[in-house]
């Protein structure tokens, strides 16, 4: 596994699945990974504590970020 990229993302811990409405995706560029993750139609349940966990070159890093859904102001 040491020269295989991966990422995947988490919400609150728990894997998260893709579907029409959610898809992820990483890509390798030198010593960076970067992740995304789309969610369209976004829901009230969408609200969570996201983290992508990513591995490349023996090194695993983890992000985490939040999204909040309501009324937009």
């Amino acid at each position: 596994m040491e020269n295989t990229d991966v990422a995947t993302f988490l919400k609150s811990g728990d894997p998260v699945d893709e579907s029409k409405r959610v898809t992820y995706f990483y890509q390798g560029s030198g010593n960076k990974l970067y992740c995304n993750l789309e969610i369209s139609q976004v829901k009230k349940n969408d609200s969570g504590v996201y983290t992508c966990v990513a591995y490349r070159a023996g090194i695993i890093v983890t992000r985490k970020f939040v999204l909040k859904t309501g009324k937009l102001v």
